[in-house]
């Protein structure tokens, strides 16, 4: 009876010891995918977070001139523009339209190309902060791996003492 749970338990053990290590060799897997370092994090936010200020900077120069566009009356009186006929003044109204409808679409396009490379950022924060967790159980499960192994043999090694024990009686 005490070899058939003492055999039950080492399977246990043993079962264990194996789950723990083929989960260790999943996230090293996964780790070895996402690791980054800390120098190559810093100068992809720095380099992505410039593109994003010129991007931005780029879409509030769209806009400001589209608005410009809007008004046609006070860029003609600007530049002293005169036309010979209303159909040349009708013609530079429909010019200025189209110029604030296409620099609006363009505001809108370098908008858009800013906050998606700012979500990018912060998602490789994310990932480099998961990196640097993983790393921490990583090390969490070898420690209790190594600790569960040499418990595994304590333990063989006293079922084998009881049972030179229990033949030399």
């Amino acid at each position: 009876m005490y070899q058939k749970i003492d055999e039950e338990l080492r399977q246990y053990k043993l079962f264990k010891i194996q789950e723990t290590e083929n989960k260790l060799k999943k996230y090293n897997k996964v780790y070895n995918e996402i690791k980054q370092n800390n120098i190559l994090k810093l100068s992809k936010n720095a380099s992505s977070n410039i593109i994003v200020l010129l991007s931005y900077g780029v879409a509030l120069f769209t806009l400001i001139l589209a608005i410009c566009f809007l008004f046609p009356d006070a860029i003609m009186e600007a530049l002293e523009i005169e036309f010979y006929n209303e159909y040349e003044r009708k013609e530079a109204y429909m010019v200025f339209k189209i110029l604030a409808i296409t620099l609006f679409f363009t505001c809108l396009i370098f908008s858009i190309v800013g906050i998606l490379l700012r979500k990018n950022n912060k998602k490789r924060n994310h990932i480099f902060n998961l990196s640097v967790l993983l790393e921490d159980v990583m090390a969490f499960m070898e420690k209790s791996s190594y600790e569960d192994k040499r418990k595994y043999e304590y333990f063989v090694d006293s079922i084998a003492e009881r049972e030179k024990v229990a033949n030399q009686n």
